[in-house]
């Protein structure tokens, strides 16, 4: 998926408007990630070795998702979730304020795709919960105890035999609470013991695909050695896990990397209390009122020269007429560069009133709008940008790009801005987006019974991958999540089998059937092992 870094100021703290949850600011930056001990522990030999990263800036829950929260997505979304009974019988998380369990990876995915958020990968979980700590083993320093988080066992501020409600806790170094103890987090990434060795150095999303998915913290049912921050733990992400008596530990959080203003508000900080709170003290009370002065008549006349006076603008009113218009600012950052381009094409085709990207105002979103932001690159009213976050296309925006590329292809005289704005969108999308899904041929791995199968997907879809044998008995199930439209032909991208079964044994040398089923598309394809 393309990823364009955006110029953007954002407040420290929001309230998000669809589940209301508090999110903080988590900055851009770099960090050690991994087990820098190391801890003796065989299990934690997945965290290793440690590794650079560098990550753009984000906004996360500063709690978990809440019981509470996640009933109002199921009701207001119709979502099929059915544990309710199994929840409310265990008594592990008995009111609305504590923490979501009993949620596969999939409820997890469900709720954040709903709220307009996503999963965090594995390294933004890893270095949020660090809270600017470097080289720490907890997220509160290198030891710990009940004051600091809820685990097995009962003592200090930790009073709770299962979950604790959320926030119950002091939080990091960024704002964050419980990203120790309390319940697993789901992550977005699919596991891999050793993932680290291979991992990219800047916005590592985990291997393409998987068996089992991330889970992160540790929970109320572990001891301290489970919340470890570079801990890696994992479950199967399609059924109840296999471990933890089937999630009753499981919960998650969300995160977003570029939100647009719709979606939340402001949220107040101390500072900005208090100062409400001067403001207050400064107004005049009751008794200063009564002992104001009383208001005086005026005639007629007088009263006419206070209305003409009323009338006339006022300085600030003055001050906005005299603001610039900057011809092609889509996103009002005060500078006219890809990103509007990229904004503009997004809406490309949509008509009515007030779409963004309608440069020239004739309510829909042409090549002239297109050209016009184009035509008006490097102009700019705006001071030094104050942070840096991204923006991710969705499919639609894809799509809508590819249209307006297909549309400027088609004109052989293209003038030079729109030779520019040919270029410019041809580099955000170099590949043709596939006009259906479909199953290709597999890459044929002679006498190994490793391979890959290679297909495209016309459409988001949810994918899954299953091999049979020559009688028609699967014999191997892979799940991918849920992908976005595109092509998934190279081999680092294509669905990759290992030739082994659902219980581990190699294949034999024969015939198999392969099957991919992305959401109503289903197709099977023959292949030859040989070893």
């Amino acid at each position: 998926m393309p990823i364009l870094l955006l110029v953007a100021a954002g407040p420290d703290q929001i309230d998000w408007t669809k589940d209301s949850a508090d999110m903080v600011w988590i900055p851009a930056g770099a960090f050690q990630m991994g087990d820098s001990k190391p801890e003796p522990q065989q299990w934690m030999a997945s965290s290793r070795p440690v590794h650079q990263l560098e990550l753009d800036g984000f906004y996360m829950d500063s709690h978990e998702v809440t019981v509470g929260q996640f009933k109002k997505f199921v009701q207001d979304s119709g979502y099929n979730y059915n544990r309710w009974d199994e929840l409310e019988a265990s008594g592990y998380a008995p009111t609305d304020e504590h923490p979501m369990i009993y949620v596969n990876w999939h409820d997890a995915s469900a709720y954040a795709n709903w709220t307009g958020k996503r999963l965090p990968t594995e390294a933004e979980w890893e270095y949020a919960a660090r809270g600017g700590l470097e080289k720490s083993s907890y997220p509160w320093g290198d030891q710990v105890s009940h004051e600091n988080a809820n685990f097995v066992g009962i003592g200090g501020t930790d009073q709770w035999k299962y979950t604790a409600p959320v926030g119950s806790f002091a939080a990091n170094g960024y704002g964050l609470h419980d990203m120790g103890g309390n319940v697993y987090e789901w992550c977005a990434d699919w596991y891999d013991d050793k993932y680290y060795q291979r991992s990219p150095v800047r916005n590592p999303e985990g291997p393409v695909q998987g068996e089992f998915r991330v889970l992160r913290g540790g929970g109320w049912n572990h001891g301290p050695d489970k919340l470890r921050l570079a801990g890696r733990h994992y479950s199967q992400p399609h059924s109840s896990p296999f471990f933890d008596g089937g999630g009753y530990a499981f919960g998650f959080r969300c995160v977003i990397s570029s939100p647009s203003a719709s979606q939340f508000v402001v949220k107040e900080t101390d500072q900005q209390e208090d100062k409400e709170k001067a403001d207050e003290e400064e107004s005049p009370t009751e008794v200063e009122k009564e002992k104001e002065p009383l208001p005086v008549e005026v005639d007629d006349e007088e009263k006419e020269d206070v209305d003409d006076q009323a009338d006339l603008p006022t300085e600030e009113e003055k001050a906005d007429e005299k603001k610039p218009v900057l011809t092609g600012d889509v996103n009002g950052d005060n500078t006219v560069n890809i990103f509007d381009l990229v904004i503009a094409a997004g809406s490309f085709g949509k008509m009515g009133a007030g779409i963004m990207g309608d440069v020239n105002g004739d309510e829909s979103v042409n090549i002239f709008d297109l050209v016009i932001v184009a035509g008006n690159f490097g102009k700019s009213l705006a001071a030094a940008p104050a942070m840096i976050s991204k923006i991710e296309l969705t499919t639609e925006q894809k799509h809508h790009i590819a249209s307006a590329i297909a549309q400027l292809k088609s004109n052989s005289n293209r003038s030079s801005a729109e030779k520019m704005t040919l270029n410019v969108l041809q580099s955000i999308l170099p590949e043709k987006l596939p006009t259906r899904t479909q199953l290709l041929a597999n890459y044929p791995n002679p006498f190994n019974p490793e391979t890959w199968f290679p297909f495209q997907l016309g459409q988001d879809s949810q994918v899954t991958a299953k091999i049979y044998d020559v009688t028609g008995q699967q014999i191997r199930m892979i799940e991918l999540g849920r992908l976005a439209a595109g092509n998934y032909v190279e081999s680092n991208r294509a669905i990759y089998w290992d030739g082994k079964t659902n219980t581990g044994e190699f294949v034999s040398s024969g015939t198999y059937f392969y099957q991919i089923q992305a959401g109503d598309y289903t197709q099977t394809r023959k292949m030859v092992i040989l070893k």
